[in-house]
């Protein structure tokens, strides 16, 4: 069995309680929320926010997000960290969108392919595929991409999903 821990680019899961790990489901049975253990000793690391974590178990992905808040205390003069991270869908979710579409011989792919010109930066969701078209008007009032993407997806007959 091959685990990883991947932090910013480096694998930690020598310095890992395996123990520890905790890893949450969220919506779409996504992973959405990822804690565990780290204690520092002989490495110059120090968990912040934002650093980017990637789970990966037998050489499949499982998590991939972003430390949260990384709580430290001393124990036996060692740095003992307890760390949260969330999963990409939770950054996703807290982006909102406001369009509105006059759909009229627009596909799914096209609208897909606004929001993700105007909406994400730093992503890409250029491999959903919803060539179906729908009703000739689209509102999007402030709606989270998450919801945005269930919506579509569903009025169209396919699945999305957050890979890390």
């Amino acid at each position: 069995m091959s685990n990883k821990i991947i932090i910013n680019g480096i694998d930690r899961v020598e310095d890992i309680e395996w123990m520890s790990l905790d890893l949450e489901k969220g919506s779409f049975n996504e992973a959405g929320e990822l804690s565990f253990i780290y204690r520092k000793i002989g490495t110059d690391w120090t968990p912040n926010p934002a650093d980017e974590v990637t789970l990966e178990i037998d050489g499949v992905v499982h998590f991939g997000g972003w430390i949260v808040d990384p709580e430290v205390r001393e124990i036996d003069q060692v740095a003992v960290y307890s760390i949260t991270c969330y999963g990409w869908i939770n950054q996703l979710a807290g982006i909102r969108i406001n369009e509105n579409f006059d759909t009229l011989r627009q596909t799914g792919n096209q609208i897909v392919a606004s929001i993700n010109t105007d909406y994400l930066t730093g992503y890409d969701i250029t491999n959903v595929d919803l060539p179906g078209t729908i009703p000739p008007t689209y509102v999007l009032d402030d709606t989270s991409f998450v919801e945005f993407m269930d919506d579509i997806c569903e009025r169209l007959g396919a699945i999305w999903y957050v890979t890390p």
